[in-house]
């Protein structure tokens, strides 16, 4: 039984999006100490905003945190409810947003997992497969003690 490349990759993306899921469920109280930041900003694909789901994956120690941005592209995110998250370097990926209601980041991911290419619904922003993966993205961000603004930046080619 052959494969498409196009198919691989979405069981590569929805493999990392099942492991972020898991690892955020598995933080509750984490146990950090050290210092942390807040992350907010906007995302655009092309130069337009564009509605969407984002990762933030600490590879190192495998923290998450998650957030969705509206229409203008304007993002904060939250992990187990917590807006601090621990300083460090974050690879990020990016899904489609759903068209309806604004989703709370936890449901967004809920969403993501149970569909066929990792979108957290329908949408007509037609963000490339690649993002998908924190791993995979080419994004990352180093998040700093204190308020943290980034312009996640991507591009169809």
């Amino acid at each position: 039984m052959r494969f498409s490349i196009e198919y691989l990759r979405i069981v590569k993306a929805s493999f990392f999006v099942v492991s972020a899921i898991f690892l955020a469920g598995c933080g509750g109280d984490t146990g950090y100490s050290g210092p942390t930041g807040t992350v907010s900003g906007t995302i655009t694909l092309d130069d337009q905003p564009v509605a969407a789901n984002l990762t933030f994956m600490n590879s190192i120690d495998g923290f998450t945190a998650s957030g969705v941005a509206d229409g203008s592209g304007k993002f904060s995110l939250q992990s187990n409810g917590e807006t601090a998250i621990p300083v460090g370097k974050y690879q990020v990926g990016v899904t489609a947003a759903a068209d309806g209601p604004e989703m709370d980041p936890e449901a967004a991911m809920k969403a993501s997992m149970e569909s066929e290419d990792g979108s957290a619904g329908g949408s007509d922003s037609a963000i490339p497969t690649k993002y998908a993966s924190p791993a995979g993205s080419g994004l990352s961000f180093e998040v700093k003690e204190g308020d943290n603004s980034f312009e996640v930046k991507m591009t169809k080619e």
